[in-house]
């Protein structure tokens, strides 16, 4: 029985998804993106003489814009590039792929802004539910304390009937804001790989897993460095650098795309799912789903009483909860109802009586004991 309650948890499983396992996720693809740029072989340029030191050449290029020619018709400048680039450096043929250097960054950055709507409303929520269910917790091994603290829970949102309208649109503008962070970020890691449609001239077939490879993400670059002779003279020097990490940068791209995807398809059926839930009948047949105990007039009795806000309070508060529990707590709060309802009756029976007595007193004719 100690061990019987859930983990104090408000959010549903999408925005588990998308705010906790998707940053998760995208930390540890940084990491190791960044264990590959500073201890792997992750950038290695050569010419074809030896002209400059080689630490020199690849400090110099990793600088520079890494620049590939996807189209080039000379098969060796796309092998091995020792070739002049001035041979066929065609600026409508030359690709840039400025994202090389900062792929560990951008999902470091995207990790931040998925984990954002989830600190904004830990901020606001504060463990509200968790303190008013608190008291069940404590009282696990007490039976009959147990059943005071769900009274009490019973009565507290029954009396905080309509004072839920904030908490609930909060928790469903932060919904609606995964949604919309999702399309930004899928739109946004499109952009920052450079994925666009291949052009008409191109002769490569992007649709072919090694025609994509080969445009979006090659093995070699072009670098051209510019040497000072002891005289002044300028001289240039070409050479190719093999980018190892970009296999590794397609594959992470690919996966990253198609899970971005599946998160806008479920943050959008989430939101479709919140405007269905306007609908009472819904409501009632999801709290019937999670307290398949409790009499059916029960439920009907209690959901014609709650509106939207007060509904999605009360199953923030049964995920803190049993379902056993849960369904004592309908139980009780129909009970509550039904008392309140007796009481309100004998009320106006009362004043009702009153009021007829006044009444009689009044249309009687006034008499003196002389």
């Amino acid at each position: 029985m100690i061990f019987s309650y859930k983990s104090p948890t408000v959010d549903n499983f999408v925005f588990y998804l998308v705010s906790r396992f998707t940053v998760v996720k995208l930390l540890v693809l940084s990491f190791i993106v960044t264990c590959r740029l500073a201890f792997g072989d992750s950038f290695t340029c050569s010419a074809s003489y030896d002209a400059l030191p080689q630490s020199f050449m690849d400090a110099k290029c990793y600088s520079e814009p890494i620049v590939s020619y996807p189209a080039s018709p000379n098969p060796v400048i796309q092998d091995r590039g020792y070739s002049s680039m001035r041979n066929f450096g065609n600026d409508d043929m030359k690709r840039e792929q400025p994202f090389y250097q900062w792929v560990n960054l951008a999902f470091l950055a995207h990790a931040i802004i998925f984990h954002l709507p989830h600190l904004l409303w830990k901020a606001y929520e504060s463990g509200y539910v968790g303190r008013l269910t608190a008291g069940l917790q404590v009282a696990l091994s007490k039976e009959q304390k147990r059943a005071l603290e769900l009274c009490y829970l019973a009565k507290f949102l029954l009396i905080t009937q309509g004072k839920h309208t904030v908490y609930t649109s909060v928790y469903i503008f932060f919904e609606a804001c995964n949604f919309f962070i999702c399309i930004g970020q899928t739109v946004w890691l499109v952009n920052f790989f450079n994925i666009t449609d291949a052009p008409n001239y191109v002769s490569i077939d992007a649709s072919t897993w090694s025609g994509y490879r080969n445009f979006y993400f090659p093995s070699t670059s072009l670098c051209s460095i510019t040497k000072y002779s002891s005289s002044g003279e300028p001289r240039n020097i070409d050479a190719v650098c093999v980018l190892s990490l970009n296999h590794l940068y397609m594959k992470l791209f690919i996966f990253l795309r198609t899970w971005y995807i599946i998160l806008i398809l479920t943050t959008g059926a989430v939101l479709i799912y919140r405007i269905v839930l306007i609908m009472p009948k819904v409501r009632c047949v999801m709290i019937r789903a999670v307290a398949p105990l409790v009499s059916k007039s029960t439920v009907l009795s209690v959901c014609h009483q709650l509106t939207y806000s007060d509904w999605f309070f009360l199953m923030a508060v049964q995920k803190q909860l049993t379902n056993s529990d849960f369904s004592k707590l309908l139980e009780k709060m129909f009970a509550v109802s039904q008392n309140k309802g007796k009481e309100q009756e004998e009320t106006d029976d009362r004043s009702s009586i009153y009021e007829d007595s006044h009444k009689d007193l009044e249309l009687s004719p006034r008499s003196t004991p002389l």
